[in-house]
C-alpha cells in the first residue's frame, strides 16, 4: 500500500500532475486491501516475522471497524478532485496510522 500511496501523496502535494484514472486504480487497490485486512491476521500471526501486536485479537472488532474505515476512505479517495485530494489523502493516512499505532509492533530483526 505504501507504494500506491506515494504517487497519490505526490499528486496531493502538487509534486505530480493530477491523474484521475491513476488515482482510481490506486484507490481501488487500497480498498481491496482494506477488505482483506481481517483475514490477514488469523490467531497466532503475532509470531515472527509478523509485526502484529498480540492485542490485535483482544480487540478484533476494532480492527474490523478500522479496516472498514480504510475502505470508506479509499472510496472517497477514488472520487477525489484536485481540490479534495489532500483531505482525502489525509483520511487514508489517518486510517492506516490509527491501526498501526495500536496494533503494530516494530521488530528489530
Amino acid at each position: 500500500m505504501e507504494k500506491r500511496l506515494r504517487f497519490v501523496n505526490a499528486m496531493a502535494q502538487g509534486r505530480a500532475v493530477f491523474d484521475a484514472r491513476a488515482l482510481r486504480v490506486r484507490a481501488s487497490a487500497i480498498r481491496k486491501h482494506a477488505m482483506r485486512i481481517p483475514e490477514l491476521f488469523p490467531p497466532g500471526t503475532h509470531e515472527h516475522p509478523s509485526e502484529a501486536s498480540p492485542s490485535i485479537w483482544q480487540h478484533f472488532d476494532d480492527v474490523r471497524r478500522r479496516a472498514m474505515a480504510l475502505r470508506d476512505a479509499a472510496d472517497a479517495l477514488a472520487d477525489a478532485t484536485p481540490e479534495t485530494l489532500p483531505r482525502a489523502m489525509d483520511a487514508v493516512k489517518r486510517a492506516c496510522r490509527g491501526c498501526h499505532e495500536r496494533y503494530r509492533v516494530e521488530r528489530d530483526d
